[in-house]
């Protein structure tokens, strides 16, 4: 199933991982924050799971088939996301690439990747 990249969060990810500036000791909380981001995405096909029992109703009655398979893709999306998403958010946090992370160790919000402005301002006054 396509869609479009701007609904998908494993790219964004992906993009922000990229611009941190990440040693090896924290591969492993990459890997998981990627695994998490991907997961979220694919919450839509796990929804395929129900695919067997839909064909049956669909036997049965074709509006009732409908009606309960985009329902199944919605409570999975929603049950994928409101399970990996905290999971996901703590582990960006923890390689630091949160705002509420950057400005635990001074380095702000505002540089995605690093120090804020203002603070390499500051540090190269001194």
């Amino acid at each position: 199933m396509l869609r479009d990249t701007d609904e998908l969060l494993a790219p964004a990810v992906e993009e922000m991982l990229a611009a941190l500036q990440s040693d090896q000791v924290d591969a492993a909380a990459v890997r998981l924050a990627q695994r998490y981001a991907r997961d979220i995405d694919d919450a839509r096909l796990v929804a395929a799971s129900l695919e067997p029992v839909l064909r049956e109703i669909l036997a049965l009655d074709p509006k009732i088939h409908d009606r309960l398979l985009s329902l199944a893709v919605r409570i999975e999306r929603t049950t994928v996301l409101a399970s990996l998403g905290p999971k996901l958010l703590a582990a960006l946090e923890q390689l630091g690439a949160t705002p509420a992370a950057r400005s635990k160790t001074g380095a702000g919000g505002g540089d995605r990747a690093g120090k804020g402005q203002l603070q390499a301002l500051r540090e190269a006054r001194r």
